[in-house]
């Protein structure tokens, strides 16, 4: 099943991409909120996806987030199958609505709470990553043999000046300070997209990835992928993120760390230690 699983997300992902590509410029942005904007392609992309879904594993829940009236779209599953696909149409939003390149589809399945199999997306360099249980995480597209699935794995370094750290999301109330740290020591990123962030994280383009105040539907895939190159996945403290409790989740906002074991580690003390000193 986990196999069918695979290509059903491969499948959704390329063609809810295709669509989103094809889409660019075409539409009006509107927003959900003050600070959250909307395409008319976003729900267009989630549809396509949740229709590969159905028509395969119409007893398996669905957490997306372009649902009724702004709001989440949320299905439980049926006949105690506990597989949820967790769907981000188009991770990327903003760069996507301005006419940005840096957006990807994302698409994570978990079971009994914790993720089992992602899919990245990025239509704009017909790059595919994907992971499943196990050290088996991938990257189709690359030259000089496109068609190619290529082994990837995540950084395990010591962390110096020319280490490259992803961060995305709304900053807590402590972090500027880390902030500082972390930009004077290290090459700090934010391409717009905490999807692609993971992606890159797990192919060992950055060391690690950091987002705070983001969604569920943004970190499931990259947390599926990020795992099976050989990196975990945890808070700010370390603690790992999941098993997660999909039933309860209404939209909460989440922070959410993705490097090796070492490089968490790493970054933990810095935070610790900046936090202490800002109480």
């Amino acid at each position: 099943m986990v196999d069918l699983m695979l290509e059903t997300a491969i499948k959704a992902a390329r063609a809810a991409g295709t669509h989103a590509y094809m889409q660019t410029g075409c539409g009006t942005i509107s927003y959900k909120d003050p600070i959250q904007l909307v395409t008319p392609a976003d729900k267009e992309c989630q549809d396509i996806i949740v229709a590969h879904i159905k028509e395969k594993f119409p007893d398996h829940g669905i957490i997306a987030e372009e649902g009724p009236d702004g709001a989440m779209l949320k299905e439980i599953p049926k006949n105690k199958t506990d597989f949820w696909w967790v769907i981000d149409p188009i991770d990327g939003t903003r760069n996507y609505a301005h006419g940005g390149a840096q957006y990807v589809v994302s698409i994570g399945i978990i079971k009994n709470g914790t993720p089992i199999l992602g899919v990245i997306y990025d239509p704009n360099t017909n790059y595919l990553y994907y992971g499943k249980s196990g050290k088996n995480a991938f990257i189709v597209g690359m030259p000089p043999d496109i068609n190619k699935a290529t082994k990837i794995t995540c950084l395990n370094e010591t962390l110096n000046e020319n280490s490259q750290l992803a961060f995305s999301g709304t900053v807590t109330r402590w972090l500027p300070k880390s902030f500082s740290i972390l930009m004077n020591d290290f090459v700090c990123m934010n391409l717009g997209s905490a999807a692609l962030h993971y992606a890159y994280v797990a192919s060992g383009i950055y060391s690690a990835a950091y987002s705070c105040n983001i969604k569920l539907w943004d970190i499931a895939a990259g947390a599926a992928i990020c795992l099976a190159a050989e990196g975990q996945v945890c808070d700010i403290n370390g603690i790992p993120r999941f098993p997660f409790d999909l039933y309860n989740y209404t939209g909460q906002p989440l922070s959410v760390l993705m490097a090796t074991e070492n490089i968490i580690r790493q970054l933990v003390k810095i935070f610790e230690a900046d936090k202490n000193t800002s109480e």
